[in-house]
């Protein structure tokens, strides 16, 4: 075991547009954090407010949650969500930056090489008409999620979508964008009706069936959480959803 906390690797800084997490940040720490009271990211704030039990959320880290590379925790897709890129240090002091998707490879096994440790996590930051939100769905509270939803809404100031994302934990091996329902989206005047029929492209996927929930069940599930989260999401962002 190495003890790293004397590394101070945990702090939040606000740089030029982006957000700069140290891996070492607690996670019962950052929710007492100001940025994490801007709408534009509610829904890393709710991720991380649904690290449960409390225990837990007083001793994970970012960097470790990162690094487990397990889909159904709730912090992945939320960094899948907000474009977020992972920061590796070298023992020989270089330094590695690689986007979150590309940083897990499979269930379990995140592109980590020998030697490095996970330093930081950045996330560009959207100063207006942005809006986001967080679901889950378990079997309790504060068990593992079956399935979790992390949406983000970014509006120009004509009432149109400029970038809709959405990622989906416990559906594959790794946290994965709901590519079919953010092309939806994107370009179109955000509608009730719009986010119905966008979510429906969810019954597309094809997700990984587990002992809590078969394939069709998560699927089912997933269109609801798309549906609501987008629907927070376009009201953080300013809208009025008719």
């Amino acid at each position: 075991l190495v003890d790293v906390h004397k590394l101070n690797l945990e702090y939040v800084k606000e740089d030029k547009g982006t957000l700069h997490i140290g891996a070492g940040s607690r996670f019962s720490w950052l929710l007492t954090q100001e940025v994490l009271q801007r709408q534009d990211l509610a829904g890393l704030k709710e991720a991380v407010w649904n690290v449960k039990p409390l225990q837990v959320r007083n001793v994970a880290t970012v960097g470790g949650a990162t690094a487990l590379s397990i889909p159904f925790l709730v912090f992945a897709p939320a960094l899948l969500t907000f474009n977020a890129s992972v920061i590796l240090q070298s023992v020989d002091y270089s330094r590695r930056v690689i986007p979150v998707k590309k940083s897990w490879l499979d269930y379990l096994l995140a592109d980590i090489r020998k030697g490095e440790l996970i330093a930081e996590i950045t996330i560009p930051l959207q100063d207006h008409g942005a809006g986001s939100a967080f679901m889950r769905q378990g079997r309790t509270m504060s068990d593992f999620a079956l399935v979790n939803v992390c949406s983000r809404l970014v509006m120009e100031k004509d009432g149109k979508c400029s970038s809709a994302n959405i990622s989906l934990g416990g559906i594959s091996n790794t946290p994965v964008r709901a590519t079919k329902v953010e092309s939806r989206l994107k370009g179109q005047r955000i509608t009730t009706e719009l986010i119905v029929n966008a979510a429906g492209n969810a019954l597309e996927l094809n997700p990984a069936p587990s002992i809590h929930g078969s394939s069709w069940y998560k699927r089912e599930i997933v269109k609801i959480l798309i549906r609501d989260s987008l629907m927070v999401s376009a009201q953080r962002a300013g809208l009025q959803v008719a």
